[in-house]
């Protein structure tokens, strides 16, 4: 600009690694609730519906919190941020399928305290 070469921001992956560790968490999360579901004959209903539902709770909610922490909106964020608009989806999916066969399960179990 000034006829000087411009400077390449530094690299900074943490973001990426949160996000990545967080989706890992939670799929880790999910697995062994639903193991601990299954191993189990009878269950807390109430209990397990509400995981459930605000599992799902915060998958719909995830992606306006996201924008509304950073100030700008997701199609910049998918633009410009790719990897984490990737892990975001990611998690999002990951919680949803964890809400609504947490909901389908205890549904179908028949020993309900």
């Amino acid at each position: 600009m000034k006829g000087e070469k411009p400077q390449l921001a530094e690299m900074n992956a943490n973001t990426q690694w949160v996000t990545l560790g967080v989706v890992i968490l939670f799929a880790a999360v999910s697995v062994l609730g639903f193991i601990r579901l299954r191993r189990k004959t009878v269950i807390n209903k109430p209990l397990w519906v509400c995981t459930g539902a605000l599992s799902l709770i915060i998958a719909a909610a995830l992606i306006p919190l996201f924008t509304y922490s950073m100030g700008i909106s997701w199609r910049t964020v998918s633009l410009f941020l790719p990897d984490i608009a990737f892990l975001v989806q990611c998690l999002i999916a990951v919680l949803a399928v964890h809400g609504l066969l947490t909901i389908i399960f205890v549904a179908a179990k028949r020993n309900v305290s």
